[in-house]
């Protein structure tokens, strides 16, 4: 049986590089703030982002099969 990482919500060093095509931290982080990805930074300054913010903007499933939409506000919503 295979144990998924605890480390798996975040995006490996690698994956940031691909992510943002920079290998130097400070445009990694130059990139991710312009393309408006949250992210923090580590102790070595180094960028960490969660996976799930790149999912965020999908609508999100529940484990029971119903689908889960990001909450609205009433005034900002077309149905009156």
């Amino acid at each position: 049986m295979s144990e998924i990482s605890p480390y798996a919500e975040f995006l490996t060093p690698a994956e940031v590089i691909v992510l943002t095509g920079y290998k130097a931290k400070s445009k990694q982080v130059e990139h991710l703030r312009k393309q408006g990805i949250p992210f923090h930074l580590n102790g070595r300054n180094e960028p960490i982002v969660l996976r799930q913010a790149l999912l965020g903007n999908k609508k999100q499933h529940s484990g029971d099969g119903q689908i889960k939409t990001r909450w609205q506000s009433p005034m900002l919503s077309n149905s009156t």
